[in-house]
C-alpha cells in the first residue's frame, strides 16, 4: 500500500517551493501504522555546499513530515547530474 496521489501532489509541491531543487524523483512509500514512512530523491547544483545541501533537505523533510499521513521522510541529496 503505497501514499495516496493527493498526499504524493502535496509532497511534490513542497518540493516545488525550493528553487534549488533541480529534480526529485524515487519517492518511495510504506506504510507505518496509519502513517508512511517516505523515502526520495534531490537533485542540487553540484556547486551548492554539502551544508547548504542538507540544511535545504532538512527543512523540506520537517515540511513533509508535518502533513497528517507523514511518520518519517528521508531525503537522499546528489548533484544534479549525477550519473
Amino acid at each position: 500500500i503505497s501514499l495516496d496521489e493527493k498526499t504524493k501532489e502535496t509532497i511534490m509541491n513542497l518540493v516545488k517551493e525550493h528553487e534549488a531543487i533541480k529534480n526529485c524523483y524515487n519517492l518511495y512509500s510504506t506504510p507505518i501504522g496509519n502513517k508512511y514512512f517516505v523515502v526520495f530523491t534531490i537533485a542540487v547544483d553540484g556547486e551548492m555546499s554539502t551544508y547548504n545541501s542538507h540544511k535545504l533537505a532538512n527543512h523540506l523533510e520537517k515540511d513533509v513530515e508535518a502533513l497528517d499521513k507523514i511518520d518519517k521522510v528521508v531525503i537522499h541529496v546528489h548533484p544534479e547530474n549525477l550519473t
